[in-house]
């Protein structure tokens, strides 16, 4: 019986960081040359990762996450539903489409 609950004990503890960080590849529009970016979602540190720039997570909704970096040049919002992406850049709107990303390897 004591193994049976630190068997359950450790898989709670797996799920839990497993899904501390998320990976998607995204597609942007034609007018960013359907230039392909990956961005790295973690939750426990409220970060976002977009191709290496790190940014704050100002807000997590059931619908979407925002983030922006401390200059507040860049505004992102990634619908968690169907993957929509928006990055507003210095007034500039560039929009596309992300999936989820697994390791290969």
């Amino acid at each position: 019986m004591k193994k049976l609950l630190g068997i359950v004990v450790l898989g709670l503890l797996f799920v839990n960081t497993a899904k501390a960080e998320v990976v998607l590849r995204c597609i942007l529009d034609p007018e960013f040359n359907n230039q392909r970016i990956t961005v790295e979602i973690d939750l426990k540190k409220n970060i976002f990762r977009l191709d290496g720039r790190v940014f704050n997570i100002k807000t997590i909704k059931d619908k979407f996450i925002e983030a922006e970096n401390n200059k507040k040049t860049f505004l992102i919002m990634i619908d968690r539903f169907d993957g929509f992406i928006d990055i507003n850049h210095s007034g500039q709107n560039h929009q596309g489409s992300c999936t989820k990303y697994k390791r290969i390897f």
